[in-house]
């Protein structure tokens, strides 16, 4: 060995034994790691402020803007991230904003953000999971566990991080850590988010999304709270979605929110809008039309895992899905499809509820009545307000920025636009009718709207896509 090499390897023992780096899976090589790589991180936190302890990194200069924050990266393209994303995310909770933070655990920032870039000069995309023990999370680690998949998109076949129900699990590591909103995850390039989120200011998925832009890494999401209630804010950080793939908190396999965009490109051209956006809700309808007993339904929507287990009977199952779900998914249909001007639409504007009476009237009525939301618009409806909503049980009225939004359990047989979602299914999609009188045309697409495999696929179509899009640069 030469003199070279064995100062490179004394360098590097002392960063093992330090616990700045540890060995990429029990058993393995400590020392297999690039030694040249090693010695520019060491010479970068000599220069950038960090000073070393044999536990943890921490940084020293406390006059530090978050704008050099920003460009103190040592992997990324640290020039071009957001101070805005940076000052949220120390609000939020991360003790230093850059590569190396202040955690425990040997230097564990450190090695994971090691990892990443040497995983980058590879070729291979980093990527963790929020909810990667549920049914869609599984899915993508599933998916992705093919070399032959994972190699369409340039995606490491394992991921760096899984979040479940147990915590936090490190690739390589058997013990799972606590997970919180305080929680500093492992820097990768894609996020996915597959686990339920529960709205509010400064929710658990709503952190770590935000960490992610801040980061400038992509997200790629099925969870619909926290991108409803913040849509204007993830589409700034998100580059105009350039980092952020959405299509799968909308009508789950269908890629609705594309499809309706380039079908329905001229907004104002739009005559009215319907909206099937709960599959649970459709499959429920659909096979009590077909004699199904309602009780029979829900069980076969939970044993699908289109419906939560634990409610206490059908009536609490559909009123979560309706109040809570299509509010969120209208929200972010008007804001990304209908409105060109930022207009903030909130889950909350379409608050409603809906009691049993209505909701065992529906079900009586299911032949001809699924759960719909439509949107009029006002300069070219034709007849009254009440004409629309006569005939809806369930649901609410509203006029919201010119436009006439009815929602509920609308009845097919009244609008021959609701014909196409007279169909067996847990589907979603939309029917439009676009110019005056729908005499342009009327273009629909219905699909998929709940199942683990088509919503993890749109997840995986939407990371290859904007990967894709990245590496075009």
């Amino acid at each position: 060995m030469s003199m070279e090499d064995k100062v490179r390897q004394s360098r590097q023992e002392i960063l093992v034994n330090h616990g700045y780096v540890e060995p990429l899976a029990p058993g393995s090589n400590p020392f297999d790691i690039d030694l040249d790589t090693l010695n520019g991180i060491a010479n970068r936190m000599a220069s950038t402020g960090y000073t070393s302890t044999n536990s943890s990194l921490s940084f020293t200069d406390i006059g530090t803007t978050t704008e050099e924050w920003a460009k103190a990266s040592l992997f990324r393209g640290g020039d071009q991230r957001s101070e805005a994303a940076y000052k949220r995310a120390i609000v939020a909770g991360d003790q230093v904003i850059g590569p190396y933070r202040v955690k425990e655990g040997r230097g564990l920032a450190l090695w994971q953000d090691l990892r990443a870039g040497l995983r980058r000069k590879h070729g291979d995309i980093s990527w963790g999971i929020l909810g990667g023990r549920g049914q869609i999370g599984s899915r993508i680690i599933e998916q992705l566990k093919d070399p032959m998949i994972a190699a369409r998109s340039g995606l490491s076949v394992v991921p760096d991080f899984i979040v479940g129900k147990n915590g936090l699990s490190l690739e390589g590591e058997e013990k799972a850590l606590p997970f919180g909103m305080k929680t500093l995850l492992p820097e990768v390039d894609l996020l996915f988010v597959a686990m339920p989120g529960y709205g509010g200011a400064d929710s658990l998925t709503d952190v770590h999304i935000v960490r992610q832009f801040a980061r400038r890494g992509i997200v790629v999401s099925a969870e619909k709270a926290s991108f409803s209630e913040h849509f204007v804010e993830y589409k700034e950080l998100s580059d105009d979605f350039r980092l952020f793939g959405y299509n799968a908190t909308v009508g789950g396999g269908t890629r609705l929110m594309d499809k309706l965009a380039s079908d329905c490109v001229d907004v104002k051209n739009i005559h009215e809008l319907h909206l099937a956006l709960n599959g649970t809700l459709s499959f429920f309808m659909g096979q009590v039309a077909n004699g199904v007993a309602p009780g029979v339904a829900i069980d076969q929507a939970i044993d699908l895992h289109y419906a939560e287990p634990g409610a206490e009977g059908v009536e609490d199952v559909l009123r979560a899905e309706a109040t809570s779900d299509v509010p969120r998914k209208l929200a972010i249909v008007m804001n990304k499809l209908l409105f060109t001007d930022q207009t903030a639409v909130h889950p909350l504007d379409f608050d409603f509820d809906v009691n049993d009476k209505d909701i065992r009237t529906a079900i009586r009525e299911a032949a001809d009545r699924r759960f719909v939301v439509s949107l009029y618009n006002l300069d070219k409806m034709q007849g009254s307000v009440e004409e629309k909503s006569e005939s809806v049980i369930g649901g609410f009225t509203q006029m919201y920025d010119g436009w006439l939004v009815v929602s509920g359990f609308q009845r097919l047989s009244h609008n021959s636009l609701l014909k196409p979602f007279d169909r067996a299914g847990a589907i979603a999609g939309y029917s439009a009718g676009l110019g005056p009188h729908s005499q342009d045309g009327t273009p629909y697409m219905i699909g998929d709207g709940a199942g683990r495999k088509q919503t993890a696929n749109t997840m995986l179509d939407d990371a290859q896509r904007l990967i894709a899009a990245q590496r075009a640069k």
